[in-house]
């Protein structure tokens, strides 16, 4: 496999590619250009052309280094990853779990989400399951799926996410979920401010902590420099959670806001994640 060869090259040989990658995609093919500047745009209202110009362009430079390290984790090895990606205070989680109940960690499409979750099922105790949706390309969702399920972790569609944790139950030690996605038109959306505009969150992750009374922790992840993150879970809510609708999912919101805001350019800005408008 020609992805497998290419992935045992040095991360130093591959950030190479990634330079180029960053031309091609930023200068030639102008990759989803469009959507990263009107985001952008809506994001940030106060900066200035040129400052939203630069944005741009290191969001692209990010992007290049996210796919040749995605590819570089297929073959990685989990010394390396962990020399790579340093978590701090993995007590937060570890102290949750040793109470014998699940634990929930809400995380973003900031720094290398790959990553995150391949380091988050070295370090964490027992069984780690994920969300996912599925891609369109059938042959690059099995990479995904071998990629991510490298060291333990098992898939659970996103679909049937509530249904499947239910049915695990205790089954599961930690449930991890990229929890910044659009949803979709017809799923059950809780409506905030975010990032300056209206925006949809998914309510499976309250509805789900709510329903099995779990903690809930934000994942935050920054970069330290090319090819080095630290990641810095924080407890969002535990139980008992009280009657204020919604107010799991606005303290996430507002942690993924700080985190976006302190490094916008390692945010997934060619997502289309204001597709649609509030009703």
């Amino acid at each position: 496999m020609l992805l497998r060869v290419f992935s045992r090259l040095p991360l130093e040989v591959l950030y190479l590619f990634s330079d180029l990658l960053y031309l091609i995609i930023n200068h030639v093919l102008r990759y989803r250009r469009r959507v990263v500047y009107d985001n952008l745009q809506s994001a940030f209202p106060e900066r200035s052309p040129a400052e939203i110009r630069k944005l741009a362009n290191d969001f692209y430079r990010h992007f290049a280094d996210i796919v040749v390290e995605t590819i570089k984790a297929i073959t990685m090895s989990d010394k390396h990853l962990l020399e790579r990606v340093h978590w701090l205070d993995l007590d937060v989680v570890r102290e949750h779990a040793k109470r014998g109940r699940p634990v929930i960690l809400a995380s973003t499409h900031q720094c290398n989400w790959e990553w995150l979750l391949l380091t988050g099922c070295l370090h964490l105790p027992g069984l780690v399951s994920f969300a996912y949706r599925p891609l369109h390309s059938e042959w690059m969702d099995r990479l995904m799926l071998r990629l991510r399920s490298r060291f333990g972790g098992v898939p659970i569609p996103a679909k049937n996410l509530y249904r499947e944790s239910l049915r695990r139950g205790t089954h599961i030690n930690v449930l991890a979920i990229v929890a910044d996605h659009r949803p979709r038109r017809r799923d059950e959306k809780y409506w905030t401010t975010f990032l300056n505009q209206d925006t949809a969150f998914f309510v499976g992750t309250e509805k789900l902590a709510r329903k099995i009374e779990v903690p809930v922790v934000f994942v935050g992840m920054k970069r330290v420099r090319r090819g080095h993150y630290q990641v810095c879970p924080r407890t969002l809510a535990e139980p008992p959670y009280g009657n204020r609708e919604h107010a799991i999912l606005d303290k996430f919101a507002r942690a993924a806001e700080e985190q976006i805001k302190d490094d916008p350019s390692r945010w997934l800005w060619s997502h289309r994640r204001w597709k649609y408008e509030k009703p």
